[in-house]
């Protein structure tokens, strides 16, 4: 028996992909939600999906563990501690939401993987914001991999754009501190120094690229999309990205052995060279959406098959 994790708005999504997957017809399933874990007792209630059959059953915690949800509540992170403690229980993604400052300084620390990042840095108080030397910069949050929350300021023969949540602001150079400080004036944010990038619907482009790992260890892509206002079809022929994510990937699990899923959001230069955005999990997958379909068809074949002897 293996055991998905995952939010509690998303148990009967799970359920039902679970049961429609032929995959998962000699393998048992059991589908649960943070609140549903008893630690002192090691047990856990859930949809267990054996067949063609589901029960909600009181079971114990089964030994491999995918989690598919972010915990926000103190409580519930400190319960998913726990849990990843516990002898004879492996928690494959333990988290989905990473500190990207910690996951920049990893992939700078291999050549082949630094080539695919910005120049970055700590916005601190009182940060000159200047180009100087780059055609433009990006701030983001440290934490977390929300596209929504990025900014793209572009140096212009007249000034600087801001590419903000789809929308476009001007400005002289003069105003660039006046026009920046209002976005990082809370919480941590990070800059990054960029040459010119390609914008796509008055935004920066920003595509997903969802990575899992196969049975033999190795790192495979299985779907890349858009991040525009909603998420989209990658429709680029562009396969430059492609290489570069599954090398990000690799090399970042050696780092955190336990990552079975990823993500990674990346921009192009205009060239069509990728670049590294942020890191996240599988958090977002919605197995009844259409654009998601080949995600659901990995996840079930990649759990089956390593589960099934």
């Amino acid at each position: 028996m293996i055991g998905i994790l995952c939010g509690r708005n998303k148990e009967r999504l799970f359920a039902d992909l679970v049961l429609k997957s032929a995959a998962f017809k000699t393998v048992p399933v059991l589908i649960f939600s943070m609140p549903d874990v008893n630690l002192s007792e090691k047990t856990v209630y859930g949809a267990l999906i054996s067949g063609a059959e589901a029960n909600i059953v009181k079971t114990t915690l089964p030994s491999h563990i995918y989690n598919f949800s972010v915990q926000h509540t103190k409580s519930h992170i400190k319960k998913l501690k726990q849990l990843l403690e516990l002898e004879n229980v492996t928690v494959y993604n333990p988290a989905n939401s990473f500190n990207q400052w910690s996951i920049m300084k990893i992939l700078k620390s291999y050549a082949v993987s630094a080539r695919y990042l910005f120049p970055f840095d700590n916005v601190t108080k009182g940060f000159d914001f200047r180009f100087e030397d780059s055609a433009g910069f990006i701030l983001r949050p440290r934490n977390g991999n929300d596209p929504a929350k990025i900014t793209y300021c572009a140096k212009t023969k007249a000034g600087f754009d801001i590419y903000n949540i789809g929308e476009i602001a001007f400005g002289h150079l003069h105003d660039i501190r006046s026009a920046v400080n209002p976005i990082v004036k809370n919480g941590k944010w990070l800059v990054l120094f960029t040459p010119e990038l390609t914008t796509y619907k008055n935004r920066l482009f920003t595509a997903r690229g969802y990575l899992y790992k196969t049975k033999d260890k190795s790192w495979a892509l299985a779907l890349k999309t858009v991040l525009s206002q909603t998420e989209e079809t990658y429709g680029k022929t562009n396969d430059k990205p492609d290489e570069a994510l599954i090398r990000m990937a690799a090399y970042i699990n050696n780092f955190i052995p336990d990552l079975a899923f990823c993500a990674i959001d990346f921009t192009l230069d205009k060239d069509g060279n990728p670049y590294f955005l942020a890191l996240g999990g599988w958090q977002d997958l919605m197995p009844r959406k259409a654009l998601h379909k080949p995600l659901a068809d990995v996840l079930c074949g990649s759990l089956a098959s390593k589960h099934s002897e």
